[in-house]
């Protein structure tokens, strides 16, 4: 595999000059890079990322089908609505803070470091800033849908109750 630095030479040029502006007449420009990468041996972590894969989307389809017999079985299936809501909007946000803030922190804890820190980062985490967008909008709509479900709920059981009258002479 081949990797083509010229981008991170000039991120790490365009750092060093940001850092001490002296640096811009002595640094040359970035020139144009390519490494070799030893990726022998590495084809093993194909079958861990699919094997992680698969046991991702299983573990969302089971979510998927408990909630649903949850939805089937409890008497108060909006409430169901709600945690599941609950849950969309925790993970989502442990992912967000994840993807998002602790660049932030690397930067400001070690500045020499951070933009290098930032990109793994970034590199690890950041697909999942996306998701967990969807995720948080996801938890919205159960959320709204738990209200809607549990307002009219109460409405159809007032009905159902019918007009109060006093000691049975109405």
């Amino acid at each position: 595999t081949t990797l083509h630095a010229t981008k991170l030479g000039t991120a790490a040029r365009d750092t060093l000059v940001a850092d001490r502006p002296q640096l811009e007449t002595m640094l040359p420009d970035a020139p144009a890079m390519r490494v070799q990468l030893p990726t022998a041996g590495l084809s093993v972590l194909g079958d861990v990322r699919l094997a992680i894969r698969t046991a991702s989307f299983t573990a969302a389809a089971l979510a998927a089908a408990g909630a649903s017999l949850a939805l089937l079985v409890a008497r108060d299936r909006w409430m169901i609505l709600r945690r599941c809501a609950g849950w969309a909007f925790g993970t989502a946000t442990v992912w967000l803070i994840v993807a998002l803030s602790i660049p932030q922190v690397i930067s400001i804890l070690a500045p020499a470091q951070g933009v290098l820190a930032a990109a793994i980062v970034a590199v690890l985490f950041g697909a999942m800033v996306t998701p967990a967008l969807a995720l948080a909008g996801l938890g919205a709509a159960l959320l709204a849908t738990s209200w809607v479900w549990h307002v009219g709920s109460r409405r159809r059981a007032a009905r159902l109750v019918g007009k109060p009258t006093l000691l049975g002479f109405g």
